[in-house]
């Protein structure tokens, strides 16, 4: 640890607060406008209308658009993570660090924690694309050609 004037120790702890408060906001804006994308192109997909594959091309659209949105977000936050390692390593705050480490990263709840959203949104798209495909009727010419 090398030698930080007060000034520089609590400029460190503001820039900080100021990444942690950042990520928990993001995070919790992902939440919301990811549930609102999940939750819309399940109303589209099943809507009766008389284009069912244009629903089901929106509600594909609005998937992807989730999944960009998470990947993304994702980043962001690990380019903001490891920038607050730095600075806990400066101020000798390495309690978190060793905590995460030794009892949070690897673990296979861990992972499937942070994992859950890509498999829903695969999910849903693949279901999307099944359903586009048998309204456009490729699906039927696909399974024809198999047989």
């Amino acid at each position: 640890m090398d030698f930080l004037t007060e000034e520089e120790r609590e400029n460190l702890k503001i820039e900080y607060k100021h990444m942690h408060d950042d990520n928990w906001q993001r995070k919790n804006g992902i939440c919301i406008v990811n549930s609102i994308l999940v939750a819309g192109s399940l109303i589209v997909a099943f809507q009766s209308v008389s284009h069912k594959s244009l629903a089901y091309m929106v509600a594909l659209a609005l998937m992807i658009t989730a999944t960009i949105i998470q990947i993304t977000a994702g980043r962001a936050r690990s380019i903001t993570y490891r920038k607050m390692v730095q600075i806990r390593k400066r101020l000798g705050m390495t309690e978190t660090t060793k905590m995460y480490e030794s009892e949070i990263q690897g673990k296979w709840w861990y992972v499937l924690r942070t994992k859950v959203a890509y498999v829903l949104f695969l999910f849903l798209m693949v279901i999307y694309i099944f359903l586009l495909f048998s309204d456009l009727g490729l699906l039927e010419i696909t399974l024809s050609t198999v047989s």
